[in-house]
């Protein structure tokens, strides 16, 4: 299912790069924006196929109806897990490509944290397990998507020069 996340995060770069080293920021935008559109319909895609294909494929390792609905509740969980990816990895890659790299940096390590801190909660405290350790992901995953869209469209990496 991370095909498409992991194509569009690495694409990214050099995509939005071209469009900096233009001086171009309307092209930087439209860029962006069009690398996070194609990593959310690819990744849409990828899970639609994911998640019809799951349940056939798990039957044929376990016929245990309990084991079978936990193991589907995991690919549910894993589709929300890449749909949250396919926003922050792209998001991260261009933030890096317009200059934006120490940012990038801090809010990584406030991303793990926030992961860390919602594993535990969530995972251990309050019991719900693999499912509240995957949810600490995804708390990772929205504080990258959501502050590199605000710091995007504040436009501070307009001023930002390279070289």
């Amino acid at each position: 299912m991370g095909v498409m996340v992991n194509v569009m995060t690495t694409i990214s770069y050099p995509m939005v790069g071209i469009a900096v080293g233009r001086g171009d920021p309307e092209k930087v935008v439209a860029t962006s924006h069009r690398m996070v559109h194609w990593s959310l319909a690819g990744t849409v895609v990828c899970c639609v196929i994911f998640g019809l294909i799951s349940y056939p494929f798990l039957r044929l390792y376990t016929q245990d109806a309990g084991l079978l609905r936990m193991a589907m509740q995991l690919v549910g969980v894993n589709v929300v897990f890449y749909l949250g990816q396919s926003f922050a990895g792209p998001w991260m890659a261009v933030m890096k490509a317009v200059g934006e790299v120490k940012y990038v940096f801090w809010i990584s390590v406030a991303g793990m944290a926030a992961n860390l801190v919602v594993s535990y909660i969530l995972g251990i405290a309050a019991g719900f397990g693999l499912i509240g350790i995957w949810m600490g992901y995804l708390s990772d995953f929205a504080i990258k998507t959501v502050c590199c869209e605000i710091r995007f469209r504040k436009g501070a990496w307009k001023n930002l020069r390279i070289v």
